[in-house]
């Protein structure tokens, strides 16, 4: 028996409860999502290039680690949105 969202292969050290298991909350994943495709059409809009978007972590083990996948991600997604505002910003004083 898995324990949900965890694989069925993996499982707790006998007698050990699972207190913590960090994944990105579904809403803050949803809303950079969101973030990242509004501004990719205001990029394709205005007909400005800019490099790809960091990808989204497929190694997240989901335990909680200091320095986590996943805050690595949203630290280079907003690094990649500044970058992208200061463009959008640019073309419109154009």
């Amino acid at each position: 028996m898995g324990h949900g969202f965890l694989p069925t292969s993996w499982r707790p050290a006998r007698n050990r409860k699972i207190t913590h298991v960090t994944f990105p909350e579904v809403s803050t994943l949803l809303a950079a999502r969101h973030q990242l495709k509004t501004t990719l059409t205001q990029l394709r809009e205005c007909s400005i290039t800019h490099r790809a978007p960091p990808p989204e972590p497929t190694t997240c083990c989901g335990r909680g680690c200091n320095g986590c996948v996943w805050e690595g991600y949203y630290t280079a997604l907003d690094y990649w949105h500044e970058q992208a505002n200061a463009l959008l910003l640019q073309a419109s004083a154009l």
